[in-house]
């Protein structure tokens, strides 16, 4: 009835949008009807209302997302429909057809046959140019740019709307990955500054369909159609398509970037020219910086070969030329860019940072919001890019002190200003990554970031708050954590140096373990953690209630909490290593809490990555404690151990999760449990965990197990004490399991078996 529907001119608009509204569920009677279905859009697709083309493009492209087997037959006719779509004189229509190509960039193989990438390739002599085409500004938006760049140019203060909002994430600790700081990869955000579009467009989606199409096709097939497009563009008098060809280049740096390094030494220099120009439109400014920093790999090449070796050196000089332009744009773009330089050109970048450190504390009193914001981001990734030599030499005596006097100024001014959340994240980096080198500014700040907690929870708890306005607390105790780390056990003569805040740490420290927001509070077990590592003393007076919290929250339910509280109690049990007396009255609900976390294989999943793997290595060091604590119950949580040691990426942690395993199955044997029907489960996931010895760092792909290549690796040299007993340990259970265990190990992967062969003894 709906397909009848979609003809009568009154009502077609709303039968055709319930028609497409069922293209995700599905439904048996669409399947029974799609023929008819797609002839509906066919005939709708000349249709004079731009609310019907639209709405067929829409269908087309749900349907190429979702049941893309229903298109594959007429590929051709409908790619070719959708090319035209996309030159649609309707913004909306052409937006929806556009949408194709970027859904059809991102098929997997299965939903993606050859004959299907075969029509679109087809298509590229007139997609390609096509999409170009539609990242030119139209009339009415260019005519909006220019009123805001004038608004840019002449007024004091950045627009409150002009300011994205600023949200802190906490570091996770331990488990499978590196301490991280659980934050996603914000590039396609800071894309936004540079496409001067907020909101999803004809313009964002071509260019997002480009780089989908320049990455999963070669270049050899896309740029012999796009560069005659893009010489078009670059060498045309309008500075707007100039900025579009511009704009296209970045978009294809990660799919074309290689095969475009023949042009690099035209390319790169024309793009150096429109960010010199001071006449340059500043969205020209914008855009060429950003595309010279996808193609930052190039100038990198070029300065260490020794082809152009000045290169990186005047890429920055134009950089930190621009940081203070009269245009803010221009400033956040160049701000921007100066931040990917040097994430990508890491230890090369030393020789140049007296001058980039000078130009950034010149700028960062000059600046406005959102330019300040980004420049502060990049004192914390210099520090965390570059490494300890960034407080070498006079490095720290140019940044260190600018940044404590706007830190105090603007704390004294608002604790709550959204500024300081990146000036205090990068001041954390710092911390942490110079060491020593800081402590002639680490008194200031321990006092500076208790301060700010202390103020914040006084004017939060007068009323209701939000998460968001706590960050401030989660950043200063980021600082103190960063401080913990650099100065080691030198923090307790920090803590015990001052007079205004020494004594009160440790109620402070208390009370934000308790806190209601979960941010402050998995930041706080990272700083109780880091403390119990490096300065226990500092903690001891304290250290019951402080593990009572900490065990409270070993609660799946708030993942990103109970990891760094997993975390925290298992560097408490490094510490009581041969004091077993001073976790006796704790084991009981440690273990409670670890078993729920290592029995549910759900929670691998978890937004907190690795809290199985934070929990097997807690629980092996408890066991190291006292393997009593363990043993009684160990037969009901055994598997979802060895599971969770298997996922381990620190090596210490790994160790002291298996030294902990193999001394609880020594205090109760009988947990293996090795009864014919446990038997099988129980030796093929102790299998792999021994075999996770083997994988190379940074790869704990399983897959390796089933390569064609023997790609395993040595165990690693200063554990050879827990190989040489896990050797004897794996023997002994191949007596007790008889003849299973041969069958077991028959079936295992042929680079398994060598493996066990070669390290193990197994013939």
């Amino acid at each position: 009835k709906l397909l009848k529907l979609c003809g009568e001119q009154r009502i077609k608009t709303d039968a055709l949008k319930c028609c497409v509204n069922m293209i995700e569920v599905m439904p048996g009677s669409l399947v029974a009807q799609m023929s008819d279905f797609l002839g509906v859009l066919s005939a709708l697709g000349n249709d004079p209302s731009s609310q019907v083309r639209q709405l067929v493009c829409r269908a087309i492209v749900n349907l190429l997302s979702e049941r893309s087997e229903y298109l594959q037959e007429h590929i051709l006719s409908v790619s070719q429909f959708m090319l035209k779509s996309t030159s649609d004189t309707g913004e909306g229509v052409a937006l929806e057809a556009c949408e194709f190509w970027l859904t059809f960039a991102s098929l997997d193989d299965h939903a993606c046959t050859p004959t299907m990438t075969e029509a679109v390739e087809s298509l590229f002599p007139q997609l390609l140019p096509t999409l170009v085409k539609g990242l030119v500004y139209p009339p009415e938006k260019i005519e909006e740019i220019l009123e805001s760049n004038a608004i840019d140019e002449h007024q004091g203060e950045d627009r409150l709307q002009d300011v994205a909002p600023v949200f802190h994430k906490s570091k996770t600790k331990g488990g499978g990955k590196e301490d991280n700081e659980g934050a996603e990869d914000d590039d396609d955000d800071d894309d936004d500054d540079e496409l001067d579009d907020k909101e999803w467009c004809l313009r964002t989606c071509a260019a997002a369909s480009l780089d989908g199409l320049s990455r999963g096709f070669s270049p050899e097939k896309v740029l012999p159609h796009l560069l005659p497009a893009l010489q078009e563009c670059l060498s045309h008098n309008d500075p707007w398509v100039r900025e579009a060809g511009i704009l296209a280049l970045g978009a294809i740096a990660d799919g074309c970037g290689s095969t475009l390094r023949q042009h690099m030494t035209q390319l790169h220099p024309y793009l150096m020219s429109q960010v010199t120009t001071n006449e340059s439109l500043p969205q020209l400014k914008s855009i060429s910086f950003w595309a010279l920093g996808r193609y930052v790999f190039w100038a990198m090449e070029q300065a260490s070969s020794g082809a152009q070796p000045e290169l990186i050196r005047n890429l920055i000089d134009v950089v930190l030329s621009r940081i203070l332009d009269k245009h803010r744009k221009v400033q956040v773009s160049a701000c921007s860019v100066l931040g990917e330089i040097i994430e990508q050109t890491g230890e090369f970048a030393i020789p140049y940072l007296e001058n980039i450190y000078r130009a950034l504390v010149y700028a960062i009193d000059r600046q406005q919001t959102r330019a300040l914001m980004v420049t502060l981001e990049i004192f914390g990734s210099i520090a965390e890019v570059v490494g300890p030599a960034t407080g070498e030499g006079v490095f720290p005596t140019i940044y260190v002190p600018a940044l404590l006097t706007m830190w105090a100024n603007k704390a004294k001014q608002n604790p709550f200003d959204r500024t300081l959340l990146p000036l205090m994240e990068s001041l954390a980096s710092i911390t942490m990554v110079i060491g020593m080198s800081y402590q002639p500014w680490a008194l200031q700040t321990f006092d500076g970031a208790l301060s700010i907690i202390n103020s914040c929870m006084m004017i939060l708890s007068c009323g209701e708050f939000t998460d968001e306005e706590a960050d401030a607390i989660v950043c200063a105790t980021d600082i103190l954590d960063g401080l913990v780390e650099g100065l080691g056990a030198n923090f307790a003569e920090l803590v015990a140096s001052s007079s205004q805040y020494g004594e009160h740490f440790l109620p402070v420290l208390g009370a934000l373990t308790g806190h209601e927001v979960d941010g402050v509070r998995m930041s706080t077990f990272a700083l109780f953690g880091d403390i119990a590592k490096h300065c226990p003393m500092v903690i001891q007076d304290g250290m019951t209630e402080l593990l009572t919290e900490a065990i409270a929250c070993i609660d799946p339910l708030t993942p990103s909490v109970c990891n760094n509280a997993v975390w925290a109690v298992g560097e408490v049990c490094v510490k009581c290593i041969g004091n077993p007396a001073s976790l006796e009255a704790f084991a009981s609900d440690i273990v409670e809490g670890l078993i729920i976390l290592l029995v549910d294989s759900a929670y691998s999943g978890s937004p907190a990555a690795g809290l199985v793997e934070n929990a097997a290595s807690t629980m092996g060091r408890l066991a190291k404690v006292n393997p009593a604590f363990v043993a009684k119950d160990l037969q009901h949580f055994l598997n979802g151990w060895l599971d969770g040691c298997s996922k381990i990426y620190d090596p210490l942690e790994r160790r002291d999760a298996f030294e902990g395993l193999m001394m609880a199955i020594q205090a109760n044997p009988q947990s293996l449990g090795l009864t014919p029907e446990r038997l099988s489960d129980t030796l093929n996931v102790l299998l792999f965990a021994v075999v996770s010895w083997h994988l190379p760092s940074g790869n704990m792909n399983p897959a390796i197990l089933t390569s064609s290549a023997y790609q395993f690796v040595p165990f690693p040299q200063d554990h050879m004490d827990l190989c040489n007993n896990l050797r004897t340990f794996l023997h002994h259970l191949k007596d007790m399991a008889g003849a299973e265990w041969n069958e077991i190990l028959r079936n295992m992967p042929v680079n398994v078996r060598k493996l066990f062969r070669d390290v193990y003894g197994f013939s």
